[in-house]
C-alpha cells in the first residue's frame, strides 16, 4: 500500500487484515490502526 490513510477500524482484526504493519503489531485507537514498533 502506499497511501498514508490510517485504516478505520471497529476491532484490532480489521487492522490485521489490512496487511499494512510491517510487524503485525496493530492497535486500534480511536477508530484507526496504528502500527506499534517491536522492542
Amino acid at each position: 500500500m502506499t497511501t498514508n490513510t490510517p485504516v478505520s477500524c471497529k476491532t484490532i482484526f480489521d487492522c490485521a487484515a489490512s496487511h499494512q504493519c510491517p510487524d503485525n503489531v496493530y492497535a486500534c485507537i480511536e477508530g484507526k490502526c496504528i502500527c506499534l514498533p517491536l522492542f
